[in-house]
């Protein structure tokens, strides 16, 4: 029996919820696809195979760094087509039972797992390792197109298409490597010009003029 320590927290509540330590916390935020649909194949939430072993493999990497991975859907993302984890160490961000957003979860986040989407430009403010999953890299850019190409360029961190590539990376980082730190602040200066933490002043000094 796990009695956590009172602690208000994203991790915190997590693991008071679940009953386990969680100390770490990856989250995953796929783009929309709108190629994949309800008579679609089932798939898993990372879009490749994952099967029982490798379910298995990924959970122990995070059960050893007492880490949990969130995952949100994109709002119109079909959902029917994606077999949610049994594990307790995977957590459909709609099963969070307490209130929260995409960025008070981001705030905490020590991992962020991503692909073609933007948040990856907003979690470069935190500074922290960045995985991205291009399983489905040739069919995303052939139907729905990329604003960078080669999208490589302006990639810091891992980029995985397969399971194993993936509980690769998700160990290296959990264990404290970060091999790219350099190209990451790189990135960051290059996409964000302010990096003070003022953004939201600025708005409203803009709105308010």
């Amino acid at each position: 029996f796990y009695a956590p320590v009172p602690d208000n927290s994203i991790a915190g509540q997590l693991a008071a919820y679940l009953q386990i330590p969680v100390k770490k916390i990856i989250l995953y935020t796929p783009t929309y696809r709108d190629y994949d649909t309800s008579e679609g194949e089932k798939r898993s939430v990372f879009g490749f195979a994952m099967d029982k072993t490798s379910m298995a493999s990924l959970s122990a990497v995070m059960d050893k760094e007492d880490a949990i991975l969130i995952y949100k859907l994109h709002p119109w993302q079909e959902q029917s087509c994606i077999i949610d984890s049994d594990s307790k160490r995977l957590l459909n961000y709609r099963n969070i039972p307490f209130t929260c957003n995409l960025y008070t979860i981001m705030a905490e986040t020590d991992v962020l797992i991503t692909d073609y989407t933007s948040t990856y430009f907003d979690f470069l403010h935190r500074d922290k390792p960045v995985i991205f999953n291009f399983y489905d890299l040739e069919r995303y850019e052939s139907l729905r197109g990329l604003s960078y190409q080669p999208v490589e360029c302006i990639t810091a961190g891992h980029i995985v298409t397969n399971a194993e590539e993936m509980i690769t990376a998700v160990q290296e980082l959990l264990s404290g490597k970060d091999p790219y730190r350099e190209k990451r602040s790189e990135i960051h200066r290059l996409f964000n010009y302010h990096h003070d933490g003022n953004s939201a002043k600025r708005i409203c000094q803009q709105i308010l003029a």
